[in-house]
């Protein structure tokens, strides 16, 4: 058990300082890793895959490619630095918070102890007064141990002797109990002994944290981290804490802070990407750990034989162990790699950094993200773009470059504004037309637009309280118009509309009939279709049982802005061709920055 003296002596602003020399590590890491990403590796060495470099801004070639690639990898070195000195921090803190509480609960009992006429011995804390029944006999004293001591007959002195060295002893249990559940938590806190950042170290990230939450809640209880509250609560709640408290949720909980609805995108991004390397370095240790498949080859004795049935045994057993879990690991994969790989991007082609709003991995959904092109807390112009159909976390970089395009034109038509595009995908998308023909989707993540879009107007620093934040255009393709309608629903906020303009591509319906009932005025409702896609879309809506009169947002009878398109089909609304931007783009371009005059209509 802790002694008294070390607990009087021992000082946790010792402890705080030295949570704040790993929080300074944290946030010069933080600093360095974004310098180098987004100034030296963007601007010096641009990405050879892009769509069009430019040799004069930057060097390109073999050696150039090299360098990019070990520059990379120390921007990855320097994010786990980040995290894991971030996390020492928080542990730090955590453990100081609750030596401070043991420490001043052992001073309030001595102060009380002392006021009442006793003396509290400095070297082990017993509790001694003068017999009031015989004062020839000198001092007597107590420990806390000596509550085992039964008394048939105790002084009243004693009685109150012994509740005082009672609390001097459970200040002291509380001081043990906390060096003996954090001392190994610390301990733990620690890089294998290489220069190179594995999987095998971001997955023990999450251990990590694990670890440390098991035994945080004192200092902070992620209880206390609001879920299902309005934006404008989260906001609050993130702003009634002390920067060391941010910086402290962010590291002990990056999943639960990086969801929250009306935080800033600089804090969900720095949360969601400890999310993401972290999910990253698991994956793929998991993968590595499946055994290869077994073959399957020809038996001379042909498909009856014992060898051939034993082989397709093997086969199937395997398949039920392992096959529907390699599946779902590669697709996440594939999808963290295209998110790696527009973070990579930043600077080619004139693209701003890119900020991670939310992500999610788990569970048997096709996987969740929100990725945003420019920080829409700073925005003019933001543009949300929420897709639809078919949408999966693997195949998400078709979608991620619609974002890039999107800012791209928008950029380009009002170069003197702050541009935000945003790919919503944070719901679970229809695989197919007759899934899609439920409806029960949009119905789930309506409210979880609609929670997104307020979020972003409570986060924008022209929010005042009621009004206020960018001029605001939501595009659904597809199934992710009839979201956007479902999100519609919920009616105004703060008296303000869902979106200042809502843009629909593709849409099969949104939940409306009329442009009028979606709260913004048909002036601010646009909608355009690609070649056959109004045909396809009604037999999609026929074939959900809306008959031959059901209405999309295309048609005259809508009463929104239809707009011409040159799209070939109904995923080509984003085409670019030889770096010329099409119609379809053009205009979607022209909505988001407000030039409504020059958007050309289908008469």
């Amino acid at each position: 058990m802790l002694s008294y003296g070390t607990l009087r002596q021992v000082k946790p602003a010792e402890f705080e300082q030295a949570a704040d020399g790993y929080h300074a590590v944290s946030t010069a890491a933080r600093v360095s890793k974004d310098r180098l990403a987004h100034q030296i590796v963007a601007k010096t060495f641009p990405d050879p895959a892009a769509s069009s470099v430019d040799k004069s801004e930057g060097l390109v070639g073999e050696g150039a490619s090299a360098a990019r690639a070990r520059l990379t990898r120390l921007t990855d070195s320097l994010h786990y630095t980040q995290v894991e000195c971030g996390l020492i921090s928080a542990a730090l803190n955590a453990f100081a918070a609750e030596l401070r509480a043991a420490k001043k609960k052992l001073r309030t009992a001595e102060l009380e102890a002392r006021n009442a006429g006793f003396t509290v011995d400095g070297t082990d804390g017993s509790v001694s007064w003068r017999s009031e029944e015989n004062p020839f006999l000198g001092q007597k004293g107590v420990t806390s141990q000596d509550s085992w001591v039964p008394l048939a007959d105790p002084e009243a002195k004693r009685v109150e002797a012994q509740t005082f060295a009672d609390r001097i002893g459970r200040a002291l249990a509380d001081a043990a109990e906390a060096d003996e559940r954090w001392a190994p938590k610390l301990r733990r806190l620690k890089a294998q002994n290489d220069l190179t950042v594995s999987a095998a170290d971001w997955a023990d990230v999450h251990g990590d944290q694990g670890a440390v939450q098991k035994v945080a809640t004192p200092y902070l209880d992620e209880s206390d981290i609001p879920r299902g509250r309005d934006p404008e609560d989260n906001a609050a709640w993130w702003k009634g804490l002390s920067a060391q408290e941010q910086a402290d949720y962010v590291s002990l909980y990056p999943a639960s802070v990086g969801a929250l609805d009306g935080v800033p995108a600089d804090v969900r991004d720095e949360a969601n990407r400890a999310v993401l390397a972290e999910k990253k370095g698991h994956y793929q240790l998991e993968l590595a750990s499946i055994p290869p498949k077994p073959g399957l080859y020809a038996h001379p004795g042909g498909s009856d034989a014992q060898g051939w049935r034993e082989q397709r045994e093997r086969v199937r057993e395997w398949e039920e162990k392992y096959g529907s879990r390699k599946d779902r690991l590669e697709r996440n994969l594939r999808g963290i790699s295209h998110i790696d790989e527009r973070f990579a991007a930043t600077g080619n082609d004139g693209l701003p950094p890119a900020y991670l709003l939310g992500f999610d991995a788990t569970g048997e959904g096709n996987g969740k993200v929100i990725l945003a092109n420019g920080n829409p807390d700073h925005a003019d112009h933001t543009a949300v773009f929420v897709p639809g159909t078919g949408t999966d976390l693997g195949q998400i970089g078709g979608n991620i470059e619609r974002g890039e395009r999107l800012w791209t034109e928008s950029n380009r038509m009002s170069p003197d504004t702050k541009i935000s595009t945003v790919l919503w995908f944070d719901y679970d998308a229809p695989d197919g037309i007759r899934e899609a023909a439920q409806g029960s989707r949009a119905e789930d993540g309506g409210p979880r637009l609609r929670s997104f879009l307020e979020g972003t107007g409570v986060a924008h620093d022209g929010y005042d309280g009621r009004t206020g934040g960018a001029h605001t255009t939501v595009i659904g393709h597809s199934y992710g118009s009839t979201t956007i309608g479902e999100a519609a629903y919920g009616g105004s906020w703060k008296d303000k509309p869902l979106a200042d303009d809502m843009l629909f591509v593709g849409s099969p319906g949104v939940q409306q009939d009329h442009a009028a009932d979606l709260g913004i005025g048909a002036e601010h409702v646009w909608a355009m279709g690609g070649a056959w896609d109004d045909h396809a879309v009604r037999l999609g809506g026929r074939a959900a049982g809306h008959g031959d009169d059901f209405i999309i947002p295309t048609d005259e009878r809508f009463g929104g802005n239809v707009m011409r398109s040159d799209s070939p089909d109904h995923s080509g609304f984003w085409n670019v061709s030889d770096g010329a931007p099409s119609l379809s783009l053009r205009n979607q371009a022209r909505v988001i920055t407000g030039r409504y005059g020059d958007v050309q209509l289908d008469q």
